[in-house]
C-alpha cells in the first residue's frame, strides 16, 4: 500500500508543488494519498488544485485531501512535511534582514542562518513543537521532515522499506541508506 503523507503548511504552493512532483516521481511513491493542511483555507484550495493537476499530468493513483484542522491531517500519516512560514513574509521576513542591516549585518539568507536565522527560529520552534505533540498524539510511527531537508533525501529513491529495527530505508538504484531511526520497532 502507498504512504499517507501530510504536508503542513501546504499554502506554501511553490514548495508543495516541487515536494508532491518530486514525490510522485518514485513508483513506490506515486500513489501517495496527501493530506494538505493550512490555516489559509483559499491558499490551501490553490495548492489542492495545483497538486490535482500534477497528479493528473503524471497519471499516478495518488489523491488529496485538504484540512484546516492539523490533527485530521496528521492522523495516519507515514510522513509528515512541514513548511510553514510563521509570521509570513511581510512583514516577517523582511524584518529579519531589515533589524540586521540596521546594525551593519549584512544576511544574505535568513532560513537557518545568523540572525534572521535566529529570529525565524524563535517564530517557528515552538509551532515545530506543537507539530510534534500532533504527531505523537495522532501518528506516532511518522517522520518528519522540514521541506528544505525532504528535497533532497526524497529526489533520488527508488523505494523504501522499514526495516527489523525500526529504520527507514531508502533504496538509491543498489545502494540503500538509512534515513532515520523510529523511536519504536516496526512489526
Amino acid at each position: 500500500s502507498f504512504p499517507k503523507i501530510a504536508f503542513i503548511g501546504a499554502g506554501s504552493t511553490v514548495f508543495m508543488k516541487n515536494i508532491v512532483c518530486d514525490i510522485l516521481q518514485r513508483p513506490a511513491l506515486a500513489g501517495a494519498h496527501f493530506a494538505l493542511m493550512d490555516i489559509d483555507e483559499g491558499r490551501l484550495n490553490e495548492s489542492a488544485l495545483v497538486a490535482g493537476k500534477i497528479i493528473s499530468t503524471l497519471k499516478t493513483a495518488a489523491t488529496v485531501s485538504t484540512h484546516t484542522d492539523r490533527r485530521e491531517a496528521l492522523s495516519g500519516a507515514d510522513f509528515v512535511i512541514v513548511a510553514f512560514q510563521i509570521g509570513g513574509y511581510d512583514p516577517c521576513t523582511i524584518t529579519d534582514f531589515e533589524i540586521p542591516r540596521s546594525f551593519g549585518l549584512r544576511q544574505t539568507i535568513a532560513d537557518t542562518l545568523g540572525v534572521g536565522g535566529i529570529m525565524r527560529g524563535l517564530r517557528t520552534v515552538p509551532h515545530l513543537w506543537a507539530v510534534c505533540e500532533d504527531i505523537l498524539a495522532v501518528c506516532p510511527e511518522a517522520l518528519m521532515y522540514q521541506e528544505r531537508v525532504f528535497l533532497g533525501a526524497i529526489k533520488s529513491i527508488d523505494s523504501y522499506r522499514f526495516d527489523p529495527t525500526g529504520a527507514l530505508v531508502l533504496q538509491d538504484g543498489n545502494q540503500p541508506w538509512v534515513l532515520a531511526q523510529s523511536h519504536k520497532r516496526r512489526p
